[in-house]
């Protein structure tokens, strides 16, 4: 009932004249008003008997204030009048209600019943710390039966309600999760209508959690006219929050408040390889990387570095969001409310590549390092030598024979042994069987076989341990191991891709070598200068790593193999751009692709992301799950689909890379760094008065 000190009587303007309502219980306040159900009459219309009224407190409706709102009011009726069809579940004004001195107090509006996203969710209502919202009641105990499915077509039905507003020239303005209701079926009422921006009438207030950072650095929001781009951020925060059960975009670990990252924009959720560590603890981090990686980029550009002309539209939301639903309808991504995060391992805990705090020196400091050479029988005249690359995932033996180099394998898979901190664990390494086996071959080597030459590259250069590494590996097989430097290595791949094809000599040559712990990228000037930028996020050991530990079982490799493309070109995106190549020679993973009796191939982007595509559909035919191509399991029983996703994740380091420098063709070249050793050497160093690495 109202105060019993309010003494006014109410009356609506209907087609039948002005007919006095009767107050009857309160079923809300907010800040300026009541609304009460009334007490139904004879002398009532049946669609007034479904309506509410809202009532403003009697300081609200005086003099100049109330006459505004009266005019405001008007127009928004005439705006119901005119698109009754369109504005279905928008709390609209219907009727005017005035006082005995026909003044405007109020109005009459329908009433639709449900529970406030603000209840459901528990969000932002008590600004309770991040890490307790979990779980909350009504999503767990009235709204049980739901899946990420519902969230994503809840906040699909609450754009199109936003976008049909938007195209009338209204704006919510104050978006908040109290005035949007949720029906028992999941429909959507949008309440508190009299509050929004139209024409020139302003909203009197929003929340500061919604916000655009141009609102935010005003020193007032009253009566601020906002604008289209502030509705779509206030819009992105909202869809967040309903994707992330309430949870606020900077809310972060640690914090009880949020303030301080909403002023500073500390969003903490990465794109790609970033740190995860201040995502607040709870089930965050598997939402997160449950959503499209097309959404994960969207809100990346609303909450990382804010743009106050580049946030996504109604529109463009409304799109993602049905690829998103997609998605879940199909399968193809976890769809419970809160994925399971058991397997999920945060990033930080996670080998991707090189990535320690640890100083790696190099190695031309330490003479320990740069021992190349075994004596295998030195009373006898220096005749043949036997070269030994250790590479990511094998060790393998160059001997000539009949005058061609052949090689022997080694299959040590010793990058298994890699812990999260990057350091490779050296008591399995000296327990490996074929690491035993190639040092009982070295004893069984042909007389013609004087001496052996071991060397490692980047595989060894960049291990935190590799002083224990390469101890271990002399003290199993009894041969020096050196390690050539990054400019070493550099000069032997660009000098063996020159050997190969010299019509390459002109130009400014980029070599792209994606070997299993990085991705090398050589630029060979047409003047002999060189340059080199190592990637040790894009090996594929380490897009392995990543892949399969940050998504668990349940999601379908061809979304999954998506996002990961996205992080790849997030990766890629932060390359230089101010020396362009003119060609580009592809080396490592993609020399699969080069026919058998081949040493080279021309390929052109969209061949490779043809392949890629091809690729997805035959792992997704192998295995349901991702989770199900990792593991000893998938290389026991089928050897083609553990290489073919390797092949899968590297591809796409090629191709993002060709379309960073514009260069739509690649010649991919069948050689790796030992048989560019073995030409180095043969060609310049076969002279025993050369002192060699």
């Amino acid at each position: 009932m109202p105060n019993s000190m309010d003494t006014r009587r109410y009356f609506i303007v209907n087609g039948k004249g002005r007919n006095e309502i009767f107050l009857e219980d309160s079923i809300g306040q907010g800040g300026e008003a009541t609304v009460y159900t009334i007490r139904h009459t004879a002398r009532m219309q049946s669609d007034e008997k479904k309506s509410v009224a809202k009532i403003y407190f009697p300081t609200s409706s005086k003099e100049l204030k109330a006459k505004k709102t009266e005019q405001k009011l008007n127009l928004l009726i005439d705006i119901w009048k005119k698109n009754r069809q369109q504005l279905k579940g928008i709390c609209f004004p219907k009727n005017l209600i005035t006082d005995e001195k026909n003044r405007c107090v109020g109005f009459l509006m329908r009433r639709y019943q449900g529970y406030s996203l603000a209840k459901i969710f528990q969000c932002m209502e008590d600004r309770r710390p991040s890490s307790m919202m979990w779980w909350p009641p009504f999503i767990k105990e009235i709204y049980n039966t739901w899946t990420r499915v519902e969230l994503a077509t809840l906040a699909i039905n609450i754009i199109g309600k936003l976008e049909t507003l938007h195209t009338m020239g209204l704006l919510m303005s104050d978006i908040n999760p109290s005035n949007i209701l949720i029906g028992k079926n999941g429909d959507v009422f949008l309440i508190d209508v009299d509050s929004y921006q139209v024409e020139r009438y302003t909203c009197p207030v929003f929340r500061p959690e919604f916000a655009a950072p141009r609102l935010a650095r005003m020193r007032s929001q009253h009566g601020v006219h906002i604008t289209l781009e502030d509705e779509d951020y206030a819009v992105a925060v909202l869809i967040f929050q309903i994707l992330f059960c309430g949870q606020h975009p900077y809310a972060r670990s640690g914090k009880d408040s949020f303030d301080e990252q909403i002023r500073k924009r500390e969003f903490a959720y990465p794109l790609a390889y970033g740190s995860t560590a201040g995502i607040p603890v709870g089930p965050w981090q598997g939402i997160w990387y449950s959503l499209t990686p097309e959404i994960q980029v969207a809100f990346h550009r609303v909450f990382h570095r804010p743009n106050d002309r580049d946030y996504p539209n109604t529109s463009e939301w409304a799109r993602l969001l049905k690829d998103y639903r997609s998605a879940l309808e199909a399968n193809t991504i976890r769809r419970e409310i809160f994925p399971t995060t058991d397997a999920v391992l945060r990033q930080k805990d996670t080998f991707l590549g090189y990535n320690t705090d640890e100083t790696v020196t190099d190695p031309s400091s330490d003479p320990g390092l740069r021992m190349f050479e075994t004596t295998l029988r030195g009373d006898r005249p220096k005749e043949k030598t036997l070269f030994v690359e250790f590479g990511s995932e094998c060790i393998r033996s160059y001997a000539e024979k009949e005058g061609r180099w052949r090689y022997r394998p080694f299959k040590t898979r010793h990058f298994s042994y890699i812990t999260p901190n990057g350091r490779m664990d050296t008591g399995r390494l000296a327990d490996n069987a074929q690491l035993r086996g190639m040092a009982a071959a070295v004893h069984d080597l042909p007389p013609e076989i004087t001496h052996i030459r071991a060397f490692g590259g980047s595989c060894l250069r960049l291990l935190p341990n590799r002083d224990q590494v390469v101890a271990t590996l002399r003290q199993t097989t009894g041969l020096h191991f050196g390690i050539l430097t990054c400019e070493e290595e550099a000069t032997l791949l660009a000098d063996m891709a020159l050997t190969m094809d010299p019509s390459l000599q002109k130009e400014t040559l980029l070599i792209v070598d994606v070997g299993g712990l990085a991705a090398e990228l050589i630029l060979r000037a047409s003047s002999g200068d060189i340059k080199r930028v190592t990637m040790p996020r894009l090996g594929r050991q380490t897009l392995r790593n990543w892949l399969f530990s940050t998504y668990p079982g349940g999601n379908m490799p061809a979304t999954v193999f998506s996002t990961h493309d996205a992080a790849i070109r997030e990766e890629i995106s932060r390359l230089p751009d101010d020396v362009r190549p003119t060609a580009i020679v592809g080396i490592g993973t993609i020399t699969s692709l080069i026919p058998r009796g081949h040493v080279r191939e021309e390929l052109d982007a969209d061949g490779l992301k043809n392949k890629a595509r091809e690729l997805t559909s035959f792992l997704s035919s192998c295995q349901r799950e991702i989770s199900s191509l990792h593991g000893k399991a998938i290389e026991d029983y089928n050897m083609a689909a553990y290489g073919n996703t390797n092949l899968r994740l590297a591809l796409p380091v090629y191709t993002c890379i060709m379309q960073h420098f514009n260069i739509n063709h690649l010649t991919a070249l069948r050689f790796g760094l030992g048989k560019a050793y073995i030409n180095h050497f043969t060609k310049y160093y076969e002279n025993e008065e050369h002192h060699t690495t």
